[in-house]
Parts: structure tokens; C-alpha cells; sequence
């Protein structure tokens, strides 16, 4: 089967990742895959090193419904002729292969847009031929912007696990990050947006150093209100402890530098940064924004809090410094529930499937 995947991610998002580790398990004797990415992608050089071939186009992104680019999309898919177009956002790219007759697939990522339009919702569903929601979340949001629940697969995201460091490879990574042996580390690693609610991590901060100021509170990742909540932390005067440390070349090293994970999302689909730092055998704290309640069972693997609360956030994190049986238990049972529920291979051999049904049916 030749597929070409779509995606609009110019940095390495939680799309980027999935259709990563799906390039890693393809059965390459079966599926022969080309991305679509737009211009300056950084996913272009992590495809290359899996040898699979990128197409760049510009615009890509700005817009799911781009209309500009249906006539690019056109000319891609005329001349490449796939079997089936893998889209994970781009509304123009499904409507170009439905001109073509050539099957699309939709994965959801996310949730909102509910509210559209009768028009919208017809849209939406006439140029999808299958969609994957990430979640039962993802599904519901699906049905609400007017695709068809008999076109659905939920289908979750999968990983290959991270690596957990052992006592002393975690004290040199301490070391290399220039933090004290002894100090407690929270973190997180997040697009700083409104969505991800950082703003409540960072209050639920300040309640905690008040209650222990011997803790390090990091924030790995890069986004539009950076700069608005450094200037936060400053009239704080925290920045001595909730520190910004950028974009996360390496996350496996970020959720093994940390003792306890929080996310602190307003909403997600699912959450793949959860996953991987439940990988690492990391104890975690997250709202319970939808996606994560199929990730975490409360108080089993790690512990639910309500959104927008960071004193419940701040409770959590009390919770789990003074109890160190408890954030043990949370550890190993993350790290085994993720290899039992969240493998990469197991969601590529789904996806594989789903691709299979649907050549068969249109042959």
C-alpha cells in the first residue's frame, strides 16, 4: 500500500511524534509511506534519519482549510498516486484526495470545534472516509463536528518507552543540570500555551515553596506566553526556583531529571508527554482534562486533580513529597501500565489494519 501522511507540525508536536513512531514500526514489506510537512518542519531531519521520503510545502499549517492548497495537493497526489491520504489536520489535503477518489484517513489529536456549522459538520464528514480519535474524548469531539461514529476507530497513541535511569545515571544528570542532590524537582514539559494551564502550575508552585522552599520547580518547552509568565514568576520572586529551561531536545532526560510529573492542561485529547514520563517510571500529577482519565487510574498509577486548581495541584504535590511509598507505587505501576497499554507497535499494527480495510473496500 502507498500512503502519504499529512501533517502541519513545523515544531515536533504530539502529531509529529505519533506518525514518528509509526514510521518506526511499519512493515516496510507492506506499507511504502511519504509525509507531507510544511517548509523548515524540524520533523524533516528526524524522517530522514528513519529513511522515509518528506514532500515541503509552503502555508501548510496556517489553516486546516487552506484553499490555496488543494490544488497543490492535487498535483502531489496525481503524481505520487497513493492508496490512501493519512491526514492529521489539513481539511484541504482530504478534500484534493476526495477529488482524486482516493480514500482519506483523519486522525483527531485534539479537542474542541464543536460549535460549527450544518455546512461545517457535512464537510467534515464527506471528506473522511475513516477517522481515528486518539481517545474516547477525541471520539466524542469527533462526533460533535459531524463525522460519523460508524467511520470512528479509537485508536491510542502508542510509544516506544524512554529509558529509566538508574540512582546514579540520574545523579550525573543532575549534576549536568547544575541541581543539588537533595533538592525535590517537580516539572513539567509543555507548549506554553493557554491550553496547557501552566499558569496554575506555577501558583500551585508558589504554594509549595511556602510550604517546603528546599524544591525545584522546571518547565521545559517553548511557546507564546513565555515571556508573559517569566514576568509572572519574577513578581513572584521564584525565578531562583520555577525556572524555564526551553525547548526539550532530549525529553528522556527531562522526565528522569524530575521526582514527581505534572500536567496541568486545561484539556487533551490523550497526552503523550504523560505517557512518556509514566514511561520513565516518573510518579505523575494531572488534571483530569479528559484524555488523561484513560491514561491514569487515580491514586493506582498516579493522581487526578481537578482543572484550573492549584490548590488541588498544590495538595497533590504536598501529597506525594511526603509520602514516599506512595510516589513508589505510582512509579512502578506507571511504568508497567504504559508497556502494557500505550506500545507503538501495537498502535501501528492497528493503523496498519485500518489502512487494509479500507483498500479492500475500495477495491
Amino acid at each position: 500500500m502507498k500512503i502519504i501522511q499529512v501533517v502541519s507540525d513545523s515544531n515536533i508536536g504530539g502529531a509529529g511524534k505519533v506518525i514518528l513512531n509509526m514510521l518506526k514500526h511499519f512493515d516496510r514489506q507492506k506499507i511504502d509511506c511519504k509525509i507531507v510537512i510544511p517548509k523548515k518542519s524540524k520533523l524533516k531531519s528526524y524522517i530522514k534519519q528513519l529513511d522515509y521520503e518528506t514532500i515541503e510545502i509552503d502555508g501548510l499549517g496556517e489553516t486546516s482549510l487552506e484553499r490555496k492548497l488543494i490544488k497543490t495537493f492535487v498535483k502531489i497526489f496525481r503524481d505520487e498516486k497513493p492508496d490512501i491520504v493519512h491526514t492529521h489536520a489539513s481539511l484541504s489535503a482530504r478534500i484534493a484526495a476526495k477529488k482524486l477518489k482516493i480514500k482519506t484517513v483523519y486522525t483527531r489529536h485534539w479537542l474542541g470545534g464543536e460549535n460549527t456549522n450544518i455546512f461545517a459538520r457535512i464537510m467534515n464528514n464527506y471528506f473522511c472516509d475513516a477517522a481515528i480519535a486518539v481517545s474516547q474524548a477525541a471520539s466524542n469531539s469527533l462526533i460533535a463536528t459531524g463525522i460519523s461514529e460508524k467511520k470512528i476507530n479509537i485508536i491510542h497513541n502508542g510509544i516506544d518507552p524512554l529509558k529509566k535511569f538508574s540512582d546514579i545515571e540520574r545523579r550525573i544528570l543532575r549534576n549536568k543540570y547544575q541541581l543539588e542532590e537533595d533538592e525535590f524537582i517537580f516539572g513539567t514539559v509543555a507548549r506554553i500555551e493557554k491550553v496547557k494551564g501552566l499558569k496554575y502550575f506555577i501558583n500551585a508552585a508558589n504554594l509549595f515553596l511556602n510550604y517546603n522552599p528546599n524544591a525545584k520547580f522546571l518547565i521545559f518547552g517553548e511557546g507564546s506566553l513565555r515571556n508573559k509568565l517569566e514576568n509572572y514568576v519574577h513578581e513572584l520572586r521564584r525565578e531562583n526556583n520555577i525556572i524555564f529551561k526551553g525547548f526539550a531536545d532530549n525529553t528522556q532526560e527531562a522526565y528522569n531529571l524530575f521526582d514527581v510529573f505534572v500536567l496541568s492542561s486545561l484539556q487533551e485529547a490523550l497526552s503523550l508527554a504523560l505517557i512518556e514520563a509514566m514511561s520513565t517510571g516518573c510518579p505523575c500529577i494531572s488534571t483530569n482534562c479528559s484524555g488523561p482519565c484513560e491514561i491514569i487510574k487515580d491514586n493506582e498509577n498516579g493522581m487526578l486533580v481537578p482543572i484550573k486548581n492549584s490548590k488541588a495541584i498544590f495538595e497533590a504535590m504536598k501529597f506525594l513529597f511526603d509520602n514516599d511509598d506512595i510516589r513508589e507505587k505510582f512509579s512502578v505501576n506507571a511504568y508497567n501500565s504504559v508497556r502494557k497499554n500505550f506500545s507503538a507497535s501495537t498502535m501501528t499494527n492497528e493503523v496498519t489494519k485500518l489502512y487494509e480495510r479500507l483498500v479492500n473496500k475500495n477495491g
